[in-house]
């Protein structure tokens, strides 16, 4: 199970999955080589995948209150931690 705070992606995936072709909204939006390729990786024999939504930007017992777990809000935690980093090395000095 992939788990992600970005409900678009977590909407699209869910549309590339059932489709047979690369849904039209994918196919002229935002990064539409992105989508294609992970249709073909599922049309290819990927495994089986899932993915599910959670809440950003809550606390430990908020997220937990909610469905989430607090293995779910430390790796959402650390993901946030690395892209900050991750982003600095592009800051303007």
């Amino acid at each position: 199970v992939i788990t992600s705070k970005c409900k678009g992606a977590v909407s699209g995936f869910r549309a590339v999955q059932n489709a047979q072709s690369l849904p039209k909204h994918l196919a002229k939006g935002p990064c539409p080589d992105l989508w294609q390729a992970l249709l073909v990786a599922l049309q290819g024999g990927a495994p089986s995948m899932a993915v599910r939504w959670m809440p950003a930007h809550c606390t430990k017992e908020e997220l937990c209150a909610r469905g989430g777990s607090e293995e779910d809000w430390t790796g959402n935690d650390e993901a946030d931690k690395r892209a900050k980093q991750e982003a600095r090395q592009f800051a303007p000095p």
